[in-house]
């Protein structure tokens, strides 16, 4: 039932054995009353022979990437330490797909795993994700049908995030793996548990029944549906929900950011408070204007604590080839990436700090309550207007807002005009996803097209920052003492930046005249 240890992968079960492990619930939540020998006594008179296999001391810790690749195919990759064994171990619907030796757990798997993982994480790193901690007893049970199960019980169940220092005690659990056999023999199972041996059955595995219990999403967890604007929703219902949406995502990347386990947490922290603020602009009547106004400005506050770590994020990814371009030698790569290694160590304490404050937990508090509160029966202005109704105007009045930003610009716009005009943009786009129904003609291809050019102005912004900051460089880090060749270096980096931030000007004046022709620009 289990792979040989030792780096051997094994082939995946038939795809009946999975289909068969999915057809009934297979966790179970034990009873205060539960006592193993009278639950293995109960199996024994309804038929299954029951067979003892290992007990052992279980510490698990899941591994998954930031927008939860390995989750979405229902796979889990854990560390288990078990008498005194450390395994790197591929589950799905409770089989071990895979399995090698590995004493520790803060090295991505590598190895025969790695291969299997590759197409699965397709570049990302996997992150630890959750800890639990058990006592386990496993079983081979035969039904009195054709059917094999396995059952684990665990017990003495804790349940922590990865480097918390405390640990939460829960309730055991059942698990039960229908290896062969028919599903109405699982489902025979679960009522037998269910009505005899009073235990709880539960949706998903033992992992996702820990998120549960700690209030946290599953990693890349989609939006609930709940939370999705409907035509028919009045624009009260309408900001009351995509507030909500912003703030299961602020609170999906909130740990990860403190973390810093992965850019991405910081990034989609960060857009989610910028949405969240172009949803209170968008929508401020409907949802009160001094309301509206106190929470842009505090959600400001927190993306401008973001922004310089953000900022570095992309920044330094954007150098590396451009440090191959100018030719480089080591020691200035050295010196230019140390210098910006520090400022964003600098800006991550910044943000550290602000994000465990009182002020943004109040912050979370005031959008959480505005989010839940029932919009009011009777709306003023245009809250009881249908997003059907009001979302193509503010889809029009965002675009109107960039095509006379262009008008005022003329045809050589200065740095900071572009800016601008990437922020216009970027709030369109936000209309655009906020109400995508008011875009008639093909949403998809639309919002793609703005993707688009926002991709490109910010990839311009990228490059006229990063000769901003390069140029602060030689005047902030350099000393007389300095070789002449690194100023020369960054001078040639300068001219990278140049070239770049040209052709995506370039760039742009072809993806404006797309955008002039899909009837979004009024």
């Amino acid at each position: 039932m289990r792979p040989p240890q030792g780096g051997t992968v094994t082939p995946p079960p038939p795809q009946d054995a999975l289909q068969d492990r999915e057809a009934a619930p297979t966790l179970f939540r034990l009873p205060r009353s539960f006592r193993r020998n009278r639950f293995l006594a109960l199996l024994r008179s309804a038929g299954y022979a029951v067979i003892p296999l290992e007990e052992s001391n279980v510490r698990d810790l899941y591994w998954d990437t930031q927008d939860g690749r390995l989750h979405q195919e229902g796979q889990r990759l854990r560390h288990r330490e078990a008498n005194r064994v450390g395994l790197w171990q591929l589950c799905k619907g409770g089989i071990l797909l895979a399995e090698f030796d590995a004493a520790r757990a803060e090295v991505p798997p590598r190895g025969p795993l790695a291969e299997t993982l590759e197409p699965l994480l397709k570049g990302r790193s996997p992150l630890p994700q959750l800890r639990i901690r058990a006592r386990t007893a496993r079983y081979d049970m035969q039904g009195p049908g054709e059917a094999r199960f396995e059952l684990t019980l665990h017990l003495n169940l804790r349940l922590s995030l990865p480097e918390a220092g405390g640990s939460i005690r829960e309730a055991p659990r059942l698990s039960a793996v229908l290896w062969s056999g028919e599903p109405r023999e699982a489902r025979h199972l679960t009522v037998l548990l269910r009505d005899r041996a009073a235990m709880v059955p539960e949706a998903g595995d033992l992992f996702e029944a820990a998120l549960r219990v700690l209030n946290l999403p599953p990693p890349g967890a989609p939006l609930p549906g709940e939370l999705l604007v409907l035509p028919e929703d009045s624009a009260a219902a309408a900001g009351r929900k995509i507030l909500a949406q912003q703030l299961f995502k602020m609170r999906a990347n909130l740990q990860g950011t403190l973390r810093d386990l992965d850019v991405e947490f910081l990034h989609d922290l960060r857009v989610a408070t910028r949405r969240a603020r172009s949803a209170l602009q968008f929508l401020g009547e409907a949802l009160g204007p001094a309301r509206s106004r106190s929470l842009r400005a505090e959600l400001g506050w927190v993306a401008r604590v973001l922004g310089e770590v953000r900022d570095m994020d992309v920044f330094v990814p954007y150098l590396l080839p451009k440090l191959d371009d100018a030719d480089v030698s080591p020691e200035g790569r050295e010196w230019i990436l140390d210098a910006f290694h520090r400022r964003r160590t600098l800006a991550l304490e910044s943000a550290r700090e602000a994000l465990r404050s009182r002020r943004f937990a109040a912050l979370l508090n005031r959008l959480d309550r505005l989010a839940s509160s029932p919009p009011p029966k009777r709306p003023r202005g245009s809250g009881g207007a249908a997003v059907a109704e009001m979302g193509a105007p503010l889809v029009r009045r965002a675009s109107r807002r960039v095509l006379n930003l262009a008008r005022r610009m003329g045809e050589d716009p200065t740095e900071e005009e572009l800016h601008r005009l990437r922020i216009r943009f970027k709030r369109l786009r936000y209309a655009g996803e906020f109400f995508r129904s008011a875009l008639k003609r093909d949403p998809e291809r639309d919002l793609k097209l703005l993707v688009k050019i926002q991709d490109c102005l910010g990839e311009h912004q990228d490059a006229v920052m990063a000769g901003e900051r390069l140029r602060a460089l030689t005047l902030r880090d350099t000393d007389p003492g300095s070789p002449p060749e690194r100023l020369l270096e960054i001078g040639a980096l300068l001219q990278t930046t140049r070239e770049t931030a040209r052709l995506k000007r370039a760039r742009f004046r072809k993806l404006w005249a797309r955008f002039r022709a899909t009837g979004l620009a009024p």
